[in-house]
């Protein structure tokens, strides 16, 4: 649950995304498609990541 003050502005939604605008929305989800939102590499794995 979050609170916080109200920021009286438009709010468009479409699955992992939260924009202002359609437009906005459109073009996160072209740039996740074409993988331009990058990635957060995986920690080695010690016990299973044995050469």
């Amino acid at each position: 649950m979050l609170g916080g003050k109200p920021i009286r502005e438009p709010v468009a939604v479409y699955g992992p995304f939260a924009m202002n605008t359609r437009e906005e929305l459109h073009k996160a989800s072209e740039d996740y498609r074409a993988g331009r939102l990058g990635s957060i590499p995986a920690e080695p794995d010690p016990i299973h990541d044995v050469l």
